[in-house]
């Protein structure tokens, strides 16, 4: 039996790819179509399912940025260097 992704999964999927900025214009836009009623009641639950799975990405590369600037910055306030790739690893924990 084939799997077929949902909409949800493939929504997921495109916002994994869109940058910070992409996702922050999409999400202006999904506010407005929704707060301007341009959307039917399917639409809009898909389109506010987009926008959640946006705001989503959006909040974890915030996070991600944070926690690198918080390592990029010692107690002192001096700039101390560290690896990405161990920066990495620490959040997938």
């Amino acid at each position: 039996m084939v799997r077929t992704k949902s909409n949800t999964e493939e929504q997921s999927n495109q916002s994994d790819a869109v940058s910070f900025e992409s996702a922050l214009e999409r999400l202006e836009e999904i506010t407005d179509q929704l707060e301007n009623g341009e959307l039917g009641l399917d639409d809009s639950l898909k389109t506010y399912t987009e926008g959640i799975a946006l705001a989503r990405r959006c909040n974890q590369q915030l996070t991600l940025a944070e926690e690198k600037v918080a390592k990029l910055l010692s107690a002192d306030g001096t700039l101390t260097d560290f690896s990405i790739n161990e920066s990495e690893g620490k959040s997938g924990q």
